[in-house]
């Protein structure tokens, strides 16, 4: 192409540098279009299920059904609705349902806050004797100085 008088600074015939410098090759030239390439695996690659805890909250074990347990071996748990247990169950290979169940232990009981040890009772009846012995001898000291005064 000749230089146009018009367009003296056309990018068409200035050097190109830089990410664009074949940004106009293509202009005289037939198109190609290329087919992209895919890679494909060629192993199989296993899914991986997200482990989730199937179950429901039941007032009693009767209302468990054998539909609710999974086939696969692992247990489906069910809470009791007042905390009492939580039971467990799982299909065995043999055909059968096995279940556990989990329950809180019995723990002694909590003595109330304002119950006091016996040595405590004994610790403050000796510390108000000592308090009054200390309140007599404060008196008598008193009373000695006014007298003398």
């Amino acid at each position: 192409m000749a230089q146009n008088a018009y367009q003296p600074y056309s990018p068409y015939q200035q050097p190109q540098y830089g990410p664009y410098q074949n940004m106009y090759a293509w202009l005289g030239q037939p198109v190609q279009e290329q087919m992209p390439v895919y890679g494909y695996r060629t192993q199989n690659t296993a899914i991986q299920k997200t482990p989730a805890m199937s179950g429901r909250v039941v007032s009693q074990e009767a209302e468990i059904t054998p539909q609710e347990v999974p086939m696969d071996g692992s247990f489906s748990w069910f809470p009791m609705a007042d905390g009492s247990a939580v039971i467990g169950k799982r299909w065995n290979s043999d055909g059968t349902i096995q279940t556990v169940r989990y329950a809180p232990e019995a723990t002694e009981p909590q003595r109330p806050v304002d119950a006091v040890p016996a040595y405590v009772s004994d610790i403050s009846s000796r510390l108000d004797r000592i308090e009054g012995i200390l309140t007599q001898r404060a008196r008598r000291a008193v009373k000695k100085e006014a007298s003398d005064a």
